[in-house]
């Protein structure tokens, strides 16, 4: 049943066959919790987002005309509701020691493990810098994959001005990593 097309399983859904809707769900719960995860940085905070959003893609569903992907409209739904979630949650920002990854704990990682995860903690860090504009942008052009013009849709940004953000992050990006540039040589 997971192989079964959005737009089908939309159409069952609205005609009643609301336990298709569970379907959705599996098939997106990981790309919602992400969307999730990088506007409020709390597990717990984004799970009850994730929740939240696949309830109100469940109560828009008979909204939903077509006229877009189902993909592109739940994600601008997820975007939306990420958004306005992180606005009014701002004063519960996380210290970055509070979310670090113990890298060393335990013997059964390799070498490649941990250096995956020290980079990818640099990397995380160096995104978590970046202003809002730019890493929602380039979010969803590396992470989600997305098109310029599908992130101008989705966030109201003219897509040169998308692909504009997307540059300066990276450019920001390369200035961050390189100023970690001795850890590389280390490793």
């Amino acid at each position: 049943m997971t192989n079964l097309k959005d737009e089908t399983l939309v159409k069952q859904i609205k005609k009643g066959e609301t336990e298709k809707f569970r379907v959705i769900v599996e098939k997106y719960q990981n790309k919602i919790y992400s969307i999730s995860k990088r506007f409020l940085k709390n597990d717990e905070d984004a799970l009850d987002l994730t929740q939240d959003i696949f309830l109100k893609i469940f109560q828009g569903l008979k909204s939903f005309k077509g006229k877009s992907s189902f993909k592109f409209w739940m994600t601008k739904i997820a975007f939306n509701e990420a958004l306005r979630k992180s606005k009014s949650n701002k004063k519960r920002e996380i210290s970055l020691e509070e979310k670090k990854i113990d890298s060393f704990s335990g013997n059964q990682k390799t070498e490649k493990e941990v250096f995956n995860t020290l980079l990818r903690e640099k990397l995380l860090k160096a995104i978590n810098i970046l202003p809002e504009k730019y890493r929602v942008c380039i979010d969803f052009f590396f992470f989600f994959d997305f098109s310029h013009k599908e992130i101008s849709k989705l966030t109201g940004f003219p897509v040169n001005t998308v692909k504009s953000n997307v540059r300066r992050a990276k450019n920001i990006l390369r200035n961050e990593l390189y100023k970690e540039k001795d850890f590389f040589d280390e490793v």
